[in-house]
């Protein structure tokens, strides 16, 4: 809060609050991608998943890194180079206000799910530590975070995550060396753990791998956190070297939270509730002085999460709604005020999600994945294939099937799913793959119907 209301002297107009004026550089970005994939969430569900999955839950993880990289490799200086501060203003400069609302939708759907997922495993921890209830520990994240991303805006995010990033990952760290001398060190630990456990693929179908690491891909292609931090830097090198950084750290660190879950079932067997495997590990048997400070740690990474997505969310409702369509001559500081409302409202809505939905990582993913099966495809193409730009109604209907058929098989799959206690599923027919199909034929149909005489074809 207070580094928010420090920061606030550097917000004197739009871009300044929502990229931070374009002046970060390449440690800043990366150790904010860091902390925005590593937050509290991940350790939830990651050590969770891991408890219950082995080492082999890290497919569900390990795309995200390979493509947060070449993101920021050849897509972020495209974008770049257009000078729009959002996707979906992107895409209202490409076909125009109906297929603005299409991608406004999907990019909505999906910050929220991260919104409400975020919020979700910070109030499981604040509540869990502090004994308080649901809806004080929920009034407690939403404070803070509202009033330091709303005084500060992109300056706070980009300062606070990268503190918090070093602080998460230290903790957890400390925690699973201190776990592992308590069970007689690496040879005590790994004698507790059933060989399946240690296995790359464990127990898992070569259909629920091949999922999770199409889910990763696509989320991460079009996770508009990432693009707004892209769009923050001083430089498009600086952008490139920022996202490169940030997905080997990722890569690296992306582990902790599943050895924490080896380590949860190497210390406590069956029988825990895979949700609480990371804080009663926080919790039992180390020193009071490490506690409160891995609590705070893990409260940090929380919010480093939640508050890009708020930036995010804050970024498109100001640019490409209230501007565009509410008051297209606002000023500068009434645009400034917008996001800063958009913030708030955001954050709340995510709280209300939070309350009425029951699993961290579902409640994360499956907007994610409406979002990244209808996008990332459509995205790509318009990056890497000139004449798709000139195809309005192939883009529209590539979208609005892609994200339909997920649905459909997010619901389809439930019926049939594994449910791995509250964590996740392990699908016989992860949704993404079809749904990520689905938009790419319907691109290639799309484009064999629509194109010019003369016009190559998408392929």
């Amino acid at each position: 809060m207070v580094l928010g209301a420090v920061l606030s002297r550097r917000v004197r107009g739009v871009e300044d609050f929502l990229v931070a004026g374009r002046r970060a550089n390449r440690w800043m970005i990366s150790l904010s991608i860091l902390a925005t994939w590593v937050g509290v969430g991940t350790f939830v569900s990651g050590a969770g998943g891991a408890y219950d999955l082995g080492i082999s839950f890290y497919w569900i993880h390990f795309s995200y890194m390979g493509a947060t990289a070449w993101l920021g490799l050849y897509i972020i200086p495209k974008v770049r180079r257009t000078g729009v501060l959002t996707v979906p203003q992107l895409i209202d400069r490409l076909f125009g206000a109906r297929h603005k609302l299409v991608t406004l939708i999907l990019v909505f759907i999906g910050d929220m799910g991260a919104i409400a997922g975020t919020i979700l495993a910070s109030v499981i921890l604040v509540s869990f530590f502090l004994g308080i209830g649901f809806v004080p520990a929920l009034l407690m994240v939403l404070g803070v975070t509202i009033i330091y991303v709303s005084l500060g805006g992109q300056w706070a995010v980009l300062w606070t995550d990268s503190i918090q990033a070093i602080m998460l990952i230290a903790t957890g760290i400390s925690i699973f060396v201190i776990g592992v001398t308590k069970l007689g060190g690496w040879t005590g630990f790994a004698g507790r753990l059933p060989p399946e456990m240690v296995s790359v693929t464990g127990t898992l179908e070569f259909g629920t791998m091949a999922g999770w690491v199409v889910e990763g891909i696509v989320i991460a292609m079009v996770y508009h956190a990432l693009f707004v931090r892209g769009l923050s830097a001083r430089s498009t090198r600086e952008a490139q070297l920022g996202f490169l950084y940030g997905g080997i750290l990722c890569t690296f660190f992306y582990i902790l939270p599943h050895a924490l879950g080896l380590l949860g079932r190497a210390s406590f067997g069956l029988g825990t509730e895979p949700n609480h495997v990371f804080f009663r590990l926080m919790s039992e048997g180390l020193p009071v002085l490490l506690v409160s400070f891995v609590l705070s740690g893990a409260i940090a990474g929380a919010m480093s999460t939640l508050d890009s997505a708020l930036m995010s969310v804050a970024s498109y409702l100001t640019i490409d709604l209230y501007q565009r369509h509410i008051k297209p001559a606002a000023t500068q500081g009434e645009m400034v005020t917008a996001a800063r409302v958009a913030v708030a409202g955001s954050a709340i809505l995510g709280g209300l999600f939070a309350y009425v939905l029951p699993m961290t990582i579902e409640v994360f993913l499956v907007g994610q994945r409406v979002l990244g099966s209808a996008l990332a495809p459509v995205l790509v193409g318009l990056m890497f294939h000139r004449p798709l730009r000139r195809m309005p109604t192939t883009v529209l209907s590539a979208m609005v099937i892609g994200a339909g058929v997920t649905i459909l098989f997010t619901w389809l799959g439930q019926q049939s799913a594994g449910e791995i206690r509250g964590i996740a599923y392990v699908w016989q027919w992860h949704p993404c793959i079809p749904g990520t199909a689905a938009t790419v034929l319907a691109l290639l149909v799309g484009a064999r119907m629509e194109r010019r005489p003369g016009q190559g074809g998408i392929v």
